[in-house]
């Protein structure tokens, strides 16, 4: 079993806590369309943030103490992981239906999340900087959670969003994964609620 690099297990971490976005969709009162421009205000602030650790010295000086955790890309002039997650959210929920949505947003926030970490500590596998193994336990793993806690989901959706989720996953997309996942994830699920 291989070490996992502190940085990125504080990356994962973040990862994990993101789940607030779609455990609090669970219990949101309103219309989604509600949710989504709360998640379109926070996108606002995430990338006026983005803009402001290259040009505004304060941001800049409070960047300078998170660029261990950054990757190449980001400190490149990319966007953060953390944006393309909000932004990946945002369309998740004004795309497809509530249960849907919620779903995932999950398998990107569990799923991606143990995908990584399986992925480095047992890389079994690789495959253009990812590994069968890290994508089959981490999306198998989110699968098992929300089948766990999601009521009345539909088995047979959640595989195809497993399946899914796995797939985008491992292609090597120049799209950040934090977009891709529950949006391909998400429409194989609704396709697959047509069809059944």
């Amino acid at each position: 079993m291989n070490s996992i690099p502190k940085q990125e297990i504080l990356r994962k971490v973040l990862h994990i806590l993101a789940s607030i976005i779609p455990i609090s969709l669970i219990w949101f009162p309103y219309d989604t369309y509600f949710f989504s421009f709360f998640l379109f205000i926070i996108i606002g602030i995430g990338i006026f943030l983005e803009y402001g650790r290259w040009h505004i010295r304060w941001l800049k000086m409070f960047f300078y103490y998170l660029n261990f955790m950054m990757r190449n890309k980001e400190l490149n002039g990319g966007f953060t992981g953390a944006t393309w997650l909000l932004i990946g959210c945002f369309f998740s929920v004004i795309f497809f239906p509530k249960d849907i949505s919620i779903v995932s947003m999950l398998f990107l926030t569990i799923g991606d999340t143990f995908a990584a970490i399986i992925g480095i500590a047992f890389p079994l596998g690789k495959y253009k900087g990812k590994t069968i193994s890290g994508s089959i336990g981490g999306f198998s793993l989110a699968g098992i959670v929300i089948l766990c806690f999601i009521d009345n989901f539909d088995p047979t959706i959640l595989i195809v969003g497993v399946i899914f989720s796995m797939l985008i996953e491992m292609l090597p997309l120049p799209i950040n994964d934090n977009l891709t996942i529950p949006i391909f994830s998400g429409f194989g699920m609704v396709l697959t609620s047509y069809i059944l």
